[in-house]
């Protein structure tokens, strides 16, 4: 999960004072996404591109 946020596939919701990140349902959802499309054989960029495509249109 610290490998998605560095690269940009996650954002979480907030973060406390005390560095912990805070994350919605639909990041959840979204994690599930990516472990699947992984699973199915997509990269990391093609997920990236499917996910941001997503969020634009």
């Amino acid at each position: 999960m610290r490998y998605y946020l560095r690269i940009g596939l996650i954002q979480p919701a907030a973060q406390q004072e005390n560095g912990y990140r805070l994350f919605t349902l639909h990041d959840a959802a979204r994690l599930r996404f990516i472990r699947m499309a992984k699973y199915l054989g997509f990269t990391l960029n093609e997920i990236k591109q499917i996910t941001s495509t997503c969020r634009t249109g």
